[in-house]
């Protein structure tokens, strides 16, 4: 029967997931976005994680599908298609989780009033514009190299793309520090669903001095940039970002698309937000000397390998994986962020309850929902932070920050060389008052696509 074939399944779980037709099952939807008073109106969704946590880490797959399940039209087509049924619905779920996830940003950015936006991007005061200086010196090294035999008449221009470029922030830098014979030769590509912010975008960089034809303007999302009309023919030979990978919850597949359209060695050189402590709903710091794998879903410590009990992942308590040089322990990253959400909120007087019971929660050995210690500041007056009145701010925390381990790892699955991962550590930032910067929650990534393709 054709209703209750393959296409069936795929149809009626997107629907349940609320990513098809339909506003989705009511019990699905209040298991991956639940609503209640300031500050739990909007606590993100999460389908946005990262798909390496999700779907262990929170539960995704085993809850949703006993939820799903529940719908005995569904149950009947699966088992009617037997094995072909049980493989269609796995993969329709997993799609579903992931367009789910891609579509909240969007949303969520396009309700935002533009001083809002400055606040969410400004909220690490100095961080930002010192990691944009910093990709920018990174990136300046190759292109400056490359531009130097680059010959506009045979090659056409240099292409250089800012994936979530907002109004260019990322890579204005890049642009300034190009002389005028440099900037004779490039050519600029900014991906965003910001239309607002592209329009800014365009505007700059005419007022730097580029002509229309060297600025391009996509307002799409990363995963359908290889569809894109003004990307034709188009292909990138660098590409930069700052915090906007991180947007999607399945970059894998993000960062194929991009490779698709890069340059054989082409560069990609971005920063982003990246931390343990997404890695699942419950966090559990593993002996001292343990090995804990990339999505904390267990830990090596001599011969014996210990795994997380559903719904909860271990954190380091040595230094941060998947980095070069220097860097913090992933706890201390893990109580950064934590620690860092009370100011969004607009509660700060909430913090140093948080910091004092997570500290001790960590150093007993016990386990820490951030989640859970949330709804304990439900009825809490939010205020703006200069002017003290009150006034509700975007209140979601669950993102689809990696730890760099495991954004390293997305970016070699995609086909990528490694040169380099690093923490981003701003020890000469200058800042105000006694609140001192994020020390380890952003990193920088240089990666490489090969000369020559192989396999």
């Amino acid at each position: 029967m054709q209703e209750r074939g393959l296409e069936f399944i795929q149809k009626r779980v997107f629907e349940h997931m609320g990513a098809g037709e339909g506003k989705g099952l009511q019990s699905a939807n209040e298991f991956l976005r639940p609503a209640g008073a300031y500050p739990l109106t909007n606590v993100g969704d999460k389908a946005r994680l990262h798909v390496a946590y999700s779907m262990e880490g929170w539960g995704l797959q085993s809850v949703l599908t006993t939820l799903l399940l529940q719908d005995r039209e569904l149950q009947r087509a699966i088992e009617f298609n037997g094995a072909r049924g049980r493989d269609a619905f796995e993969k329709a779920f997993k799609k579903a989780v992931i367009a789910r996830g891609r579509a909240g940003y969007p949303e969520e950015w396009s309700r935002l009033t533009q001083t809002q936006v400055d606040e969410v991007v400004n909220a690490a005061g100095a961080l930002p514009d010192y990691a944009n200086s910093l990709n920018a010196k990174k990136s300046l090294a190759i292109i400056k190299r490359e531009l130097a035999d680059w010959n506009v008449l045979d090659k056409g221009f240099y292409t250089i793309a800012d994936f979530g470029s907002a109004a260019g922030n990322t890579s204005m830098p890049v642009l300034k520090g190009l002389t005028p014979k440099e900037r004779k030769k490039v050519r600029f590509v900014a991906v965003d669903t910001m239309a607002r912010g592209l329009e800014r975008y365009r505007s700059r960089f005419e007022e730097a001095g580029l002509s229309e034809k060297q600025i391009i303007t996509v307002n799409a999302d990363f995963s359908s940039v290889g569809k894109a009309k003004e990307l034709e023919g188009v292909l990138f030979n660098h590409v930069v970002s700052g915090a906007a990978l991180h947007h999607d919850p399945n970059p894998v597949e993000i960062f194929g698309e991009i490779y698709k359209k890069m340059a054989p060695g082409a560069f990609i050189s971005t920063w982003d937000w990246c931390h343990p402590a997404w890695r699942a709903e419950n966090l559990v710091v593993a002996p001292a000397k343990s090995a804990v794998s990339a999505d904390g879903r267990f830990y090596t410590l001599g011969r014996k390998t210990v795994e997380a009990q559903r719904g909860h992942a271990f954190i380091s308590p040595g230094k941060t994986l998947g980095v070069f040089g220097r860097a913090p322990s992933e706890v201390e990253a893990a109580k950064e962020i934590f620690a860092f959400w009370p100011g969004l909120l607009r509660i700060p007087e909430v913090k140093p309850n948080l910091i004092k019971e997570l500290d001790a929660s960590l150093r007993s050995g016990r386990s820490f929902n951030f989640n859970e210690y949330a709804k304990g500041w439900v009825g809490r007056v939010p205020t703006h932070p200069k002017t003290g009145a009150v006034e509700p701010s975007p209140n979601w925390w669950l993102e689809a920050h990696p730890s760099p381990e495991t954004r390293a790892n997305d970016f070699i699955k995609a086909g990528f060389g490694k040169v380099d991962v690093r923490l981003i550590l701003p020890s000469k930032i200058k800042v105000q008052g006694n609140e001192l910067p994020p020390s380890s929650l952003l990193t920088h990534f240089m990666f490489r696509k090969p000369l020559v393709e192989t396999g």
